[in-house]
């Protein structure tokens, strides 16, 4: 008898990723996959999760979304917008969920995998690790939790292990590891500058660089991701100046690489050097207005700054 596999997105909002997540599984799987797999959406809100249920958005919700998948899985509305086909909207439960409670329904309980992207910027630092905590109590045994690349460089802190596959670091369950069970603390382990000896970081301000012949373009591709890996591995070990050069030489061979520049302004959260994390994070929205997770960062900046 095959494994049946739970997938949920928490904090699903209006229903966007789980939506993604089914077209995701239709295209690999076909209407098969439902006999081996379901998959949650759970929210606080019970207004946006009767939108969820209802499907209907307007063009910037899918604004990446391939043409073809839209033509495939949406039809097109009178007043302009994108009404997801039943197929879709069938395959995902939505259940109300308040992650800050004590104890979540046992219909939420015994997840494979946890979509948790771009939501615990919400919570203070305790609020975080509570959640993550809850999340991780929820997951099966092996089951992985999947957050955003700049909000898993904050949730490194001893609950699940970091795993790499095919490039992506998620958390991963293993009951065999021993988790932390002190009380909770701040997840970001701020350094005092005075004691760290890293002088102010430069911020890259200049223009996006010309097109590369086509030969060294090839050649950027293949070095670019391997070494956001390396220096991904290195922040998350707390080698940050290592990380940081590491970077920089990204930055410098590749300055529309923005995954970089929100590594390297999570890393200078870290050091406390808000000025250049800030900076850094403007830098991104300046030339990729749509890049959500530089306007996570700076709600995060301005959130410590207040402290």
């Amino acid at each position: 008898k095959k494994p049946f596999i739970k997938i949920m997105s928490a904090g699903c909002s209006t229903g966007q990723e789980p939506y993604s997540i089914v077209i995701s599984m239709y295209e690999k799987y076909g209407s098969g996959f439902k006999k081996f797999c379901s998959i949650i959406g759970a929210d606080i809100d019970s207004s946006t999760l009767k939108k969820a249920k209802i499907g209907k958005y307007n063009r910037e919700s899918f604004r990446n979304f391939d043409d073809d998948l839209k033509k495939k899985y949406f039809d097109e509305t009178n007043d302009g917008c994108h009404q997801l086909k039943n197929s879709v909207i069938d395959a995902v439960d939505f259940h109300m969920l308040n992650l800050q409670s004590p104890v979540y329904p046992d219909n939420l309980k015994d997840i494979d995998v946890i979509f948790y992207r771009n939501v615990s910027i919400y919570f203070q630092s305790d609020t975080k690790k509570e959640i993550f905590k809850k999340l991780s109590q929820i997951l099966n045994n092996e089951g992985f939790l999947i957050l955003s690349s700049t909000e898993t460089f904050f949730h490194n802190i001893g609950i699940l292990s970091l795993k790499e596959i095919n490039g992506l670091f998620i958390y991963h369950k293993n009951t065999d590891i021993v988790t932390d069970t002190s009380p909770c603390t701040n997840p970001i382990e701020i350094v005092d500058r005075r004691k760290h000896n890293r002088k102010s970081l430069p911020v890259q301000t200049k223009e996006i660089a010309p097109r590369l012949p086509k030969t060294q373009r090839i050649e950027r591709r293949t070095i670019t991701p391997n070494l956001f890996e390396e220096a991904l591995a290195l922040g998350m070990d707390k080698k940050y100046d290592q990380a940081l050069s590491a970077i920089d030489t990204l930055i410098n061979s590749n300055k529309t690489f923005y995954k970089a520049y929100t590594l390297k302004t999570s890393i200078l959260i870290n050091l406390n050097c808000l000025k250049e994390a800030k900076d850094t994070a403007l830098f991104i929205v300046k030339n990729d207005p749509l890049n959500i997770e530089a306007y996570i960062l700076l709600g995060l900046i301005a959130r410590i700054e207040q402290l």
